[in-house]
């Protein structure tokens, strides 16, 4: 009996390293894969000039009412848009005017001047491939305060 035993019996000699790389490779992966995405996405965040907040103001001028901002918050998100394309020359990320969104911040009714909160928010990498979290949920955002010297908003009705 004991002969049949050593007969049927094979040499388990390299099976535990066999198993050990099988399972090691199922844990490393998945961890190689984020190390590189995330080192993609900061590459790609690194590539991404900021805002400026010197955008050109030459079209930001009047007397805007308390209730209809609109078209001053119009005017600056169109502005910035401008500022951003220019800052965008030598890397890929396109720029729209939905990206750019623009708040007042601070204002003195009917006084001269009024500081607004430019804000831009744009993609990095393809939602398709967002399989890890990411911080800003993948998204480049940069906000930048700017003073509009010959903006004026009256509280009263227009």
């Amino acid at each position: 009996m004991t002969a049949v035993r050593e007969r049927v019996r094979r040499p388990e000699r390299g099976a535990a390293a066999i198993e050990a790389a099988l399972l090691l490779s199922l844990v490393l992966t998945p961890l190689m894969l984020g190390v590189l995405y995330y080192g993609f996405f900061f590459w790609k965040l690194q590539r991404v000039p900021e805002l400026d907040p010197n955008i050109d103001q030459s079209g930001i001028v009047g007397t805007f009412c308390l209730n209809q901002q609109t078209d001053l918050l119009t005017r600056v998100r169109a502005a910035a848009l401008v500022s951003a394309q220019n800052l965008n020359n030598g890397t890929d990320l396109p720029v729209s005017l939905s990206d750019i969104t623009a708040t007042v911040v601070q204002y003195t009714p009917g006084a001269l001047g009024v500081v607004v909160k430019v804000g831009f928010r744009t993609h990095v990498l393809d939602e398709a491939v967002s399989w890890l979290p990411l911080p800003n949920d993948g998204n480049v955002v940069s906000d930048s305060q700017v003073r509009l010297e010959n903006v004026v908003i009256t509280s009263g009705s227009c």
